[in-house]
């Protein structure tokens, strides 16, 4: 289990932490409304009621010590910079940052933003996946269960077939393609094997595919 910060709960951020804290991650939000925090008040490992700006507050609260910080108040810029440059500055190895515009991407790459996310490209649900589990490369919802996702394949399955993984009694999971840096095969067979350096795309239900490590 991974712990999580999501700075920020308007639609965006509410979205990736209740999908987060759905994944089963420990998860704290903040946000200065406490109307809003109390939505997910029942539901978040912690729930912080504070300014973005007040970098006493950010640091009072420790999101040093989570894994991810997910800055989701684009509509609020110089808030979004702070708070980016706050969670770099107490070492979190990763921050994913709301941008409102390119000029706003920038600044926050330039401050130490890990990712990117500009919300007319990204859903709030397809973060949440993608930052819950580091060996998903891409994550596309089809219905409420249902998902394809672009994967690197857990070491234990380097160099074997897909007939001796198993993967559809196993997991339950279908692989519909094998990729590498230069080609990608569209209709892997049984024999197909996995290499170092391939991803997969496999379909099957969001559960199944949350339980590869």
């Amino acid at each position: 289990m991974n712990s999580y910060c999501v700075i920020g709960l308007g639609r965006f951020g509410m979205n990736v932490a209740k999908e987060l804290i759905r994944l089963g991650h420990e998860v704290m939000v903040i946000d200065r409304d406490k109307n809003v925090l109390r939505q997910v008040t029942d539901m978040a490992t912690y729930a912080i009621e504070a300014d973005v700006l007040n970098e006493h507050a950010l640091k009072e609260a420790g999101i040093g010590n989570c894994d991810c910080v997910i800055v989701g108040t684009a509509e609020e810029p110089q808030a979004a910079i702070m708070a980016t440059m706050i969670a770099k500055e107490m070492g979190v190895p990763m921050v994913v940052a709301k941008a409102s515009s390119d000029l706003h991407a920038r600044v926050l790459k330039r401050v130490g933003a890990d990712k990117i996310i500009f919300p007319e490209k990204e859903s709030g649900t397809r973060l949440a996946h993608l930052v819950g589990n580091r060996g998903i490369v891409d994550f596309i919802p089809l219905e409420e269960d249902i998902s394809i996702v672009e994967l690197v394949p857990p070491e234990s399955w380097l160099n074997k077939k897909l007939k001796e993984l198993d993967l559809r009694n196993k997991f339950h999971i279908s692989v519909i393609a094998i990729k590498n840096d230069t080609h990608i095969n569209a209709v892997p067979t049984a024999d197909s094997k996995i290499k170092a350096g391939n991803t997969l795309i496999v379909i099957g239900e969001s559960k199944d595919i949350e339980r590869i490590q």
